[in-house]
């Protein structure tokens, strides 16, 4: 493994792991589907701790593209920076459906449950668009952990070499 996929894959897990710090620590257990597996294994929390302040209402949608772009990258340490950027492209318009799902959460969720009544995934997407709630920052905290993830991503890709292409002859 290289050195450029090795930091994209710390930094992914990194972030993720700080992410679910913020369900389990900050937040109610029912507030997530995390905390409530939390829960069940080992109990409620006595007390909860606002351990990001201010920015853990907003770290999560950060950390969820941020985190998800660079493992996917890893995945494809030799592509081309085209590659890179359809993998953020993708992430961000994932990130995006599912905050914007929330503005609309009541009528998706009924939707989903009609759908598919007996399915535990559809219930864990039906919680997530009704107890989430729609706010425009979560939109620009998305667009923020994208762009970090492209800068790392072509700063790590420097650390990769590609056998295949060159720097110089990389598609843009």
């Amino acid at each position: 493994m290289n050195k450029g996929n090795i930091i994209r894959i710390g930094l992914g897990l990194g972030a993720l792991f700080l992410g679910s710090l913020e369900y389990i620590i900050s937040r109610p257990a029912d507030s997530s589907h995390i905390g409530r597996i939390v829960s069940e294994f080992a109990g409620n929390l006595l007390f909860r701790i606002d351990v990001f302040g201010f920015l853990g209402g907003f770290l999560p949608d950060f950390i969820h593209p941020f985190s998800f772009a660079l493992l996917t990258m890893a995945l494809f340490p030799e592509g081309a920076r085209k590659v890179r950027r359809i993998i953020c492209l993708f992430w961000l318009v994932i990130d995006i459906i599912f905050e914007i799902g929330q503005f609309f959460g009541q009528q998706i969720a009924e939707f989903m449950v009609k759908l598919f009544s007996h399915n535990s995934a559809a219930n864990i997407f039906a919680n997530y668009f009704t107890k989430g709630t729609y706010d425009h920052l979560d939109i620009l905290a998305i667009c923020l952990g994208i762009t970090a993830a492209y800068t790392i991503g072509e700063f790590t890709a420097n650390l990769t070499p590609n056998k295949k292409h060159s720097r110089e002859t990389e598609i843009y």
